[in-house]
């Protein structure tokens, strides 16, 4: 077979399979242009989505950006907040000092103002009220004979605790007075009174339980500060007594009257003269005094007829103490758990009522430096580290107990 034949019988595969191949080609050329296509429209989808993430990347940025300046703002104005309470306890406590500093200075003024009262009735009651008043002198003027006597409002009933103390009160001086009415006339000889003394360590509030006594007896009384009294002249004396003269049942109440009866000198002298009078004229006086050195009192006073009834004010017991506390924080506005109250009360045995408002008025000044609203258990265990009673309390009732000791004083 010649080559020609060859090629004549070759050339309709070849064209056949050029035709297959340039089908295929044709094909797979179509394919390639879906795919293209695919692929085409996938970048544009990722590259849409790309772009989305971007800009929710930066919304995210922009809010993280504004709550950082929001926190540092934050920041800030708590920073200048707690200044601001610092300034505030600071505050708080500079005026608690003070306000601690105006009640003294009050209850002296007080107690002048009840002098005045009594010295110058007959100025007009709002000279005592207004505080931008000139001073007033307190000498009485010449002529001037009448001195006010006061009821007392105290009662035994404003008295925590001490229910022992407040029986013996009612048995063996209120209803003997009650019942007897004149508390001299019953013996042959009478001295110008007879008279009962309250005493016991500083603080303790022995003025104020007198006052409850002669308050709860509903008997006029005149209030006579012996250190006062030392320093007034013979006129004036007459003046402050006079109305007692024509005063059926009357009481004299004697603060720190071992300052009075320390010895039989011309200061006591008057004093006496002037009960003989009154009680020459018709009235009857129940002396009535306190004293935290009753061993400073000369022996001629402290017999029958002058003052032989002694009631003992020690330190407050637990209902006392409880009672106490109880109405101080009260009076601060400030409250206290009760379970705190009760350790409080139990862990200041033998401390007077003057330590224990002390003591209240510094737990307050803690809870305020604290930011404590009220008092827990906590903040009382705290303030009661290191605190005790004073050593001039202890020392005052051991002098006391051989006062009595020495004297066979039965208080109770």
């Amino acid at each position: 077979m010649g080559l020609d034949e060859l090629n004549l019988n070759v050339s309709p595969y070849i064209d056949e399979l050029l035709e297959k191949t340039e089908r295929n080609l044709v094909g797979k050329e179509s394919s390639l242009a879906v795919d293209y296509q695919n692929l085409m429209q996938k970048y544009l989808e990722e590259q849409e989505r790309s772009k989305a993430l971007e800009a929710a990347f930066i919304q995210a940025k922009a809010l993280e950006n504004a709550q950082y300046q929001q926190l540092e703002s934050a920041a800030a104005q708590h920073e200048a907040d707690q200044e601001q309470l610092r300034k505030q306890a600071e505050l708080i406590k500079d005026l608690t000092a003070k306000l601690q500093t105006a009640e003294k200075n009050n209850a002296v003024l007080q107690a002048r103002l009840e002098t005045m009262r009594q010295l110058r009735p007959d100025l007009p009651a709002g000279i005592f009220q207004n505080p931008s008043s000139s001073p007033v002198s307190t000498t009485p003027r010449a002529g001037e004979r009448e001195v006010r006597l006061n009821g007392l409002s105290e009662r035994l009933a404003d008295v925590c605790g001490m229910e022992q103390l407040k029986l013996q009160i009612q048995r063996r001086l209120i209803e003997h007075c009650r019942r007897c009415g004149s508390v001299s006339d019953s013996r042959p000889d009478p001295a110008p009174a007879r008279g009962v003394c309250f005493y016991g360590p500083s603080g303790c509030g022995m003025l104020f339980i007198a006052r409850a006594a002669i308050g709860e007896m509903q008997w006029p009384c005149l209030q006579i500060d012996a250190n006062d009294f030392r320093n007034r002249n013979d006129a004036e004396v007459r003046d402050w007594f006079l109305p007692l003269r024509n005063t059926p049942d009357a009481t004299v109440l004697i603060h720190d009257m071992e300052q009075l009866f320390c010895c039989r000198n011309e200061v006591s002298e008057r004093f006496v003269r002037e009960l003989e009078n009154i009680k020459r004229a018709g009235g009857n006086i129940l002396l009535a005094g306190t004293t935290d050195a009753p061993d400073r009192i000369d022996d001629a006073f402290l017999q029958a007829g002058w003052f032989n009834t002694f009631f003992r004010v020690d330190a407050p017991d637990f209902p006392a103490r409880n009672g106490i506390l109880t109405r101080t924080f009260r009076s601060m506005n400030f409250a206290v758990d009760e379970e705190a109250l009760i350790h409080l009360a139990g862990a200041t045995e033998g401390f007077s009522a003057a330590e224990l408002v002390t003591l209240a008025r510094r737990i307050e000044q803690s809870a305020a430096t604290m930011k404590l609203d009220r008092g827990n258990i906590s903040l009382i265990r705290e303030s009661l580290r290191g605190v005790s009673t004073s050593p001039a309390t202890a020392e005052a009732a051991k002098r006391i107990a051989e006062w009595e000791k020495n004297h066979r004083i039965n208080s109770l």
